[in-house]
């Protein structure tokens, strides 16, 4: 007897070991499967987004994790949306909680066997009815009916759920039955609706002891995970029943990531209790970046890892590039009113205008750059930013300065405008034409180009002098002509820059090697600055930084008085005695007043008028000093004394006073030595 036992025992621990490693490769396998079938978060959009202020898109969503469980506490700052895989945006106005939004959708499936306590069912079903919300939620019941499956209740049967509830009957049958095509069943119907996320789902097996067939678990729970519901196995054993089933149906339950419930341990309130949870449903809003046509899929990018969105997850959008107008006068006719070094100076500097931007498309967009576009024969294009911060609605003001067309007598020019708003969409409106004339009166024509008239002018008497120089000379008026220019250029030239200085300027403040010097003024109008361009008396140079112009100010005498003129044409001040004097006038200048060209704090030129001509004053018996003959316009004599003769030189007779008419080539003679 022994020995036959050892073999039977033998082949039972056998057998033991082989489905013991059998279980754990296939609880292994399933959980592969599962980790496949599923990812570690899931978010569901629950309807379609709303796109009705695109491009600000409105989205409701579920979060939940592998187990169904909701995500609670979400955070704007942890969730980026994604659209066709373009970079993440941000949520605008952080995320609204709706904690009783979602329906749920409840499958019960009983066991009517005699090993499940149907009082105890009835009172499971009230406790469920609790939690059930008439008009918002759906029940389904289900029951295995000689091996097939019976729906017991379904929304379309004409009764509600509170009808069922009450008249479902409390006394069990009498036969033992097995539930497995009524598991199988609702599954096979639940696995296609699985990317069905809009609601919760809940896949309650009711039963007592022994009413599965334990083979079919690890299949029953990987379809029940592949059917996104939430199993919950409510274990009911009878009273004389005994609780053998309790492992079994735990790792049933865990294998399809569900619940374990036993209505002996009283836990199946507390559970119902957290069904409310389930109803949390998320509202942000968030602004689309894509700026393409068509289909968008969109992305949660949540803690750094992007998961697709289920359910409702896309929509579609058609895009049209904005519409633009551009507004300006057609002709734009402007007058010259003063001259400067850079140009004519106009009463009008630039004209109103206005770009309208609308969006045929219905989805206004911000806009955020905007162009004017101006194209001039034989020039190259000229792009012109516009401030898009003066705007009335869709219409943006500006103005459009006229500096860069030039002083043509008329200028056609073409306009456009574009624009680009926040989804990249480049739009450009239809070009236009505008004439802009220019008015200048002679007048100004003259000032703006006297210079060159004048270099004109003197060139052409110089040339004709030369031609005819030889015929003028032999001609009876060639002396006229020659005393006559001598006048003139006394007149002008004051003397030339050997002759008797008319006044001084004495450095204070300057270059260094310049100060406590005095310069000496020959002529009757000269220019001081920086530029030897420019300027007839320099400082520092033209390179230096200082606030000195290259043309700063002119000094003249008129009518025997002596006026200083500001010039500087980038606005640079000129003091006398410390008072700013107006630019381009005339202001009075007498000696030992202190000029300043420029700021003290930026190399400036200071130095003080020294008026060594008194052309204009009169002795005290009424003479004027200018009736006195200067030094220069006396004629000299020559001693011709034995003292005074140079060795092995003639004596030179003593000159005599000559006629008028040589007087001034005698001034001229001794003057330019």
């Amino acid at each position: 007897m022994k020995n036959k036992k050892k073999p039977i025992h033998f082949l039972a621990f056998s057998l033991g070991i082989v489905l013991f490693f059998s279980n754990i490769s296939m609880g292994k396998a399933l959980g592969n499967e599962l980790q496949d079938a599923r990812a570690a978060l899931n978010f569901c959009a629950i309807e379609n987004p709303g796109v009705g202020a695109f491009p600000d898109v409105d989205l409701s969503f579920r979060a939940y994790d592998q187990s169904l469980i909701p995500i609670e506490s979400l955070v704007a700052k942890d969730i980026r949306i994604s659209e066709n895989g373009q970079p993440p945006v941000q949520i605008q106005d952080g995320i609204q909680v709706d904690s009783a939004r979602l329906g749920i959708d409840f499958h019960v499936i009983i066991n009517r066997g005699n090993r499940t306590d149907q009082s105890a069912v009835k009172n499971f079903l009230s406790s469920l009815l609790m939690y059930y919300q008439e008009g918002k939620d759906q029940a389904y019941i289900y029951t295995d009916d000689a091996s097939s499956l019976n729906k017991y209740f379904t929304p379309n049967s004409g009764k509600s759920f509170t009808q069922v509830v009450s008249e479902y009957p409390a006394s069990k049958l009498s036969s033992y039955r097995v539930i497995d095509a009524a598991v199988r069943g609702v599954l096979s119907e639940l696995v296609p609706e699985k990317d069905k996320c809009q609601r919760p789902r809940f896949l309650f097996l009711v039963m007592g002891d022994d009413v599965i067939t334990e083979d079919n678990f690890p299949e029953y729970a990987k379809n029940a995970a592949l059917a996104n519901v939430k199993l919950v196995v409510v274990h009911i054993p009878t009273e004389d029943g005994s609780l053998q089933r309790i492992g079994s149906y735990k790792n049933f339950a865990e294998q399809a990531d569900g619940v374990y419930l036993s209505a002996v341990d009283g836990n199946i309130g507390p559970f119902l209790s957290t069904l409310s949870r389930y109803r949390q449903a998320y509202e942000i809003k968030y602004r689309s970046g894509v700026g393409e046509s068509g289909q968008r899929a969109l992305a949660f990018a949540y803690q750094g890892v992007t998961y697709p969105v289920q359910g409702n997850g896309t929509y579609t959008i058609g895009l049209l590039p904005p519409q633009v107008t551009v507004v300006v006068p057609s002709i734009v006719e402007r007058t010259a009113m003063e001259v400067a070094e850079t140009g004519f100076i106009y009463d009008i500097k630039g004209v109103n205008a206005s770009i309208q931007v609308s969006f045929p498309d219905q989805f206004p967009r911000k806009i955020e750059t905007l162009a004017l576009i101006i194209n001039q024969p034989g020039k190259p294009e000229l792009r012109v930013p516009v401030s898009i911060t003066s705007s009335n609605g869709d219409t943006y003001n500006f103005q459009w300065l006229l500096g860069d067309l030039g002083d043509a007598r008329q200028t056609d020019v073409s306009i456009r405008a574009e624009v680009v708003d926040d989804l990249g969409v480049v739009a450009t409106s239809p070009d236009i034409s505008v004439v802009v004339i220019s008015y200048k009166p002679l007048l100004k024509v003259v000032q703006r180009y006297y210079l060159y008239i004048t270099y004109g002018v003197i060139l052409l008497l110089l040339v004709v002098i030369t031609l005819m120089w030889r015929r003028i000379k032999n001609s009876a008026i060639g002396q006229r002509v020659t005393s006559v220019v001598q006048n003139v250029r006394k007149t002008l030239l004051g003397g030339g820059q050997r002759g008797k200085p008319l006044a001084g300027l004495r450095i204070i403040d300057g270059p260094p090697n310049m100060i406590n010097q005095e310069l000496k003024i020959h002529t009757e109008s000269i220019k001081l600055g920086r530029d030897p361009q420019k300027a007839d008396m320099t400082f520092y140079g033209a390179n230096v930084n200082s606030s000195i112009s290259g043309l700063h100010a002119r000094i003249e005498r008129v009518n025997h008085a002596w006026r200083i003129v500001a010039l500087s044409a980038s606005g640079s001040e000129t003091f006398i005695d410390d008072y700013p004097i107006p630019f381009n006038e005339p202001t009075p200048l007498n000696g030992g007043q202190v000029i300043r060209l420029g700021y003290p704090a930026q190399q400036p030129v200071v130095f003080e008028f020294v008026e060594l001509s008194q052309s204009v004053r009169k002795t005290e018996s009424g003479t004027r000093i200018t009736d006195i003959p200067r030094a220069t316009d006396m004629p000299r004599t020559t001693d011709v004394s034995s003292n005074n003769a140079l060795p092995n030189q003639p004596a030179r007779p003593v000159s005599k006073p000559q006629s008028s008419g040589q007087d001034d080539d005698i001034f001229n003679e001794y003057r330019n030595r």
